[in-house]
């Protein structure tokens, strides 16, 4: 077959079975007397093996090699071949973010090229090994710019200075941020999870909340937890209320519980008599630490709502354990 015939049967370019012939890699194995390449059947199939090899990443070379060496590792090649395309994946993963970050929180691409280069300053400063041209990175650069970027570090970020900073930028930038801290909610572990948390935190908005309100659920406890701490700043419903006792029975962030019920009863005023009731009646019967905790959360919400905390928290001082009795008594008569 001639070369024409040999790239129709193929879809391998003449161009190509040239560039292969002159590296030795597929050769007809005869010429014609006009002196045309023509290549026979076995030079075919060899041709449909390089193709093969090549479209696994293969380089000319490794390819010649693999081929004539009969005797090569085939499992330590394809072992070899899978990190190298795992590596690829990893590079062309990283740069598809360094692109996606070009994009404003609107969606919209960059203006200029300025805005290119300050982006491309930012993310080359956010792979830095020291943490102070990190931060410094983080503090010149304008709030809502290459936000999937600032996620990305801050939910990586190992210096705390570094991730404050970054927490308060992306702050800054509002509800935009919320889009792109929940996409990495899937993948995210329970570390990173409890910084989304922290983050939504800070931002104000109905999508902050709404996320923060699927977080009260999570798997983890700390995350849930720090989750309904967030929202009792912002909402009041029974079972946000009901949830914060609980916690205050189980120990669970329990000064924060109280001061967070104590926040809603200062703003919702007819809720402190249930909530009051909700937490005296868990804390009577309970073990004596949880009834300490008990009487610790009514002395802060007595601060607030005044009497029905104060009788609530009288019940306690003729508790049968000595220290409840005199931590009631003493915050009683404070």
């Amino acid at each position: 077959m001639l070369i024409g015939e040999v790239s129709r049967r193929s879809g391998v370019s003449v161009r190509m079975l040239r560039h292969y012939d002159s590296r030795g890699l597929v050769s007809p194995s005869h010429r014609t007397s006009g002196g045309y390449r023509d290549y026979s059947r076995e030079d075919l199939e060899r041709l449909m093996k390089v193709e093969s090899l090549r479209s696994l990443g293969m380089g000319i070379d490794e390819v010649r090699t693999t081929l004539d060496d009969p005797a090569l590792d085939v499992a330590s090649v394809l072992d070899r071949l899978r990190e190298e395309t795992r590596e690829r994946i990893r590079d062309e993963q990283a740069l598809l973010h360094q692109l996606e970050s070009f994009r404003g929180p609107d969606g919209d691409p960059p203006d200029s090229w300025d805005d290119v280069l300050a982006v491309t300053a930012l993310l080359s400063a956010l792979r830095s090994q020291h943490s102070a041209d990190r931060q410094s990175a983080v503090l010149r650069t304008a709030p809502g710019r290459a936000t999937a970027a600032l996620v990305a570090s801050y939910l990586d970020e190992t210096d705390p200075n570094v991730a404050g900073t970054l927490r308060w930028s992306l702050a800054h930038t509002g509800e935009d941020t919320v889009p792109a801290l929940t996409a990495r909610l899937a993948s995210a572990d329970s570390a990173a999870r409890l910084r989304i948390v922290e983050a939504l935190s800070d931002i104000a908005g109905e999508t902050s909340t709404a996320a923060l309100t699927v977080l009260s659920d999570d798997t983890e406890r700390a995350v849930r937890s720090r989750a309904v701490l967030s929202l009792a700043h912002r909402e009041a419903d029974n079972d946000l209320t009901g949830r914060l006792v609980t916690m205050v029975i189980d120990g669970d962030h329990d000064v924060d519980a109280a001061e967070a019920l104590a926040s809603l009863c200062r703003r919702h005023p007819h809720m402190a008599e249930e909530v009051v009731s909700q937490l005296a009646s868990a804390g009577a019967t309970a073990p004596q630490d949880t009834r300490l905790r008990t009487v610790q959360a009514l002395a802060e919400l007595a601060d607030t709502v005044g009497s029905p905390a104060t009788a609530a928290l009288s019940s306690f001082t003729t508790d049968p354990d000595r220290t409840v009795a005199l931590t009631a008594q003493a915050l009683t008569r404070r």
